[in-house]
């Protein structure tokens, strides 16, 4: 239980507008390794990555935040909710989903974009460390 637990916690600190990189991905890494699933680790590093994605899309939505990075912006306001697949990237990633809120994309479109980008990283990752180990 514990070990999900930090899986979460990581997955949601790493998304949130205070990031700590790379260390959703470290957990992860770490947990697969000492023989939790592919699904175990997928799943709990996903859900807490998807809630710290989200929480910056609530923010950028119903609090006073009035301005994202403006190429975060712009790219939103350009490419709509498909861009959010690329939410996982460091930095930008939380600039993209605060764009999000302020600009009132529409939350499932956020959420399915958003989540497909963060789901299939984790895969890769996780597909990568079984190629190299």
């Amino acid at each position: 239980m514990t070990e999900a637990i930090s899986l979460f916690t990581a997955g949601l600190l790493s998304a949130a507008l205070l990031p700590i990189p790379g260390t959703s991905e470290s957990v992860a890494i770490y947990l697969y390794l000492q023989g939790k699933s592919f699904a175990f680790v997928l799943c709990f590093a996903s859900l807490g990555n998807i809630f710290g994605a989200g929480t910056n899309y609530m923010a950028g939505r119903f609090l006073a935040y009035k301005k994202a990075p403006a190429g975060a912006m712009s790219f939103v306001r350009q490419y709509g909710s498909p861009v959010l697949f690329f939410s996982f990237l460091p930095v930008i990633g939380d600039a993209l989903t605060l764009a999000a809120g302020i600009i009132k994309i529409d939350w499932r479109f956020f959420l399915f974009w958003m989540s497909a980008g963060k789901i299939i990283r984790y895969a890769i990752l996780l597909l990568g460390v079984d190629l190299l180990t």
